[in-house]
Formats: C-alpha cells, sequence, structure tokens
C-alpha cells in the first residue's frame, strides 16, 4: 500500500490523508499538496508581468464500507496516479518556462540599459517584447476533476445518503449542490433530482418568503410555471 501512497506524494511536497468513519462507513480525503504554490507570468517586458496562484489538484474523496476499502482502496490509488504525475509534470514545466522567459527578458534590459544612457530612463512597458503562453496559463488555473473511478458500488452507496440529504429542508444552495453530486452518480439532471423534494417542500412551506424563494428556484429549474407543476391552482378565465 505504501509503495503506491509514496507515487502520489510530490516531488518536496506532502500528502494530506484524512479518514473519518460515521455511520458504519470509512471517508476518506487524499490530497497530494505540492511545493510549487504560484508562479510569475511575464507579460511584453520585464515591467510587465503577474503571479498567479497554482490551483491545487482536486482531492480523492472516497467513501464506502471497511471491506470496500480493503477490496478497492489500493485500486482508486493507482487510478487516481496519473492525474497526480501530469498536474505536476505540467505545473513543473510552466513554472520552468516562464522563469526562463524572465531571466531571458531580464538580460535584456539590462543589456540595453547598460549599452544606452547613464541616466536611468523611467521604466516603461515594451509591447514588442515576449508573449504569454496562454495554454500554459490554462494549464495553472484550470484543474479537471477526478473521482478517482472508484468502486461503482461504493458510489451507489452513497447515492441514499445524498438523497435523503434533499429531505431535510436546508438551503436552496445546499440542495444543488447535493443534487450535482447526485448527478455524478446517476447522471440524472437538476430538474429530475430536485423537483420532487422542492415540490414537497414548497407545499408544506408555511413562510411565505421562503416558499416564493423555492418556488421561483422550481420553475428557473424545470422551465415550467407553478400551475404547470400542480402546485398552485389554475387560474380561471373570466373571458369565454
Amino acid at each position: 500500500m505504501f509503495a503506491e501512497l509514496k507515487e502520489i506524494i510530490p516531488a518536496n511536497g506532502t500528502l494530506q490523508i484524512t479518514l473519518k468513519a460515521k455511520d458504519g462507513k470509512l471517508n476518506a480525503s487524499i490530497l497530494p499538496v505540492f511545493p510549487i504554490t504560484d508562479v510569475t507570468i511575464p507579460g511584453k517586458s520585464t515591467y510587465d508581468k503577474e503571479s498567479v496562484t497554482v490551483n491545487n489538484i482536486t482531492p480523492l474523496l472516497l467513501s464506502g464500507s471497511i471491506e470496500d476499502f480493503d477490496a478497492e482502496f489500493i485500486n482508486a490509488v493507482r487510478d487516481y496516479t496519473p492525474a497526480v504525475i501530469g498536474f505536476q509534470s505540467n505545473v513543473t514545466e510552466a513554472k520552468a518556462s516562464f522563469d526562463a522567459k524572465l531571466a531571458e527578458m531580464k538580460d535584456k534590459a539590462d543589456a540595453k540599459k547598460k549599452n544606452g544612457s547613464k541616466s536611468t530612463p523611467t521604466p516603461e512597458v515594451d509591447r514588442t517584447e515576449g508573449d504569454v503562453d496562454e495554454e500554459k496559463v490554462k494549464t495553472l488555473t484550470h484543474v479537471p476533476a477526478s473521482d478517482g473511478n472508484f468502486l461503482s458500488a461504493i458510489k451507489d452507496a452513497n447515492l441514499p445518503t445524498l438523497e435523503d440529504a434533499l429531505t431535510n429542508r436546508m438551503s436552496l444552495t445546499n440542495a444543488e449542490a447535493i443534487a450535482k453530486e447526485i448527478k455524478k452518480i446517476n447522471g440524472k439532471d437538476l430538474a429530475e433530482t430536485l423537483t420532487g423534494p422542492l415540490s414537497a417542500w414548497f407545499k408544506s412551506e408555511t413562510d411565505p418568503g421562503q416558499k416564493d424563494q423555492i418556488g421561483k428556484r422550481l420553475v428557473k429549474i424545470t422551465g415550467k410555471s407553478l400551475e404547470e407543476l400542480n402546485l398552485v391552482a389554475k387560474t380561471l378565465s373570466l373571458l369565454g
């Protein structure tokens, strides 16, 4: 097991593993922490550069029974390994490329200053030098999500828990966040997942303001009116 874990420890970095037992299940979070947290991106001159924070890779989140972990934990780590190695390679390569470009631009600026006037000129942005590598910037600011391809049975075991959480009448924001997690498991869209629970909440809600918010959210998610959802009585026309 430790041989597999070693593969996802970043060079000069650390690996954070959090384990939590609850309701007979074990939940785990595995997060590689990389030593490079920000990079300086060159612009058009030595005076035109920007420091960018590097987003960390998505952690590997696992949940299941002890038996599930005994059977599939290492396989999940192995599936996660390519993403970690690829992420570190991209960030390291991008930083090295940016640093080399900055050093080259500094050397040019120093040479120009040495061969020019002895007085120190006011720094100006020279828009004829250098280019920001947009692809490398995207590498640093976007990390693809990964669920580690953990055992399907473990995902399915989480589904009832998530669906039960929708009945707890939490905030609408939390309800939509849970629905998005459910979508990762069964592929159902927000409307399909939320219409039933939110409709039940709408019917039982006694606070007018909250009821109005739930109704508006239902209309937005489903694209239907409250009348079409059979949540309010249809307005009768007085015209023949």
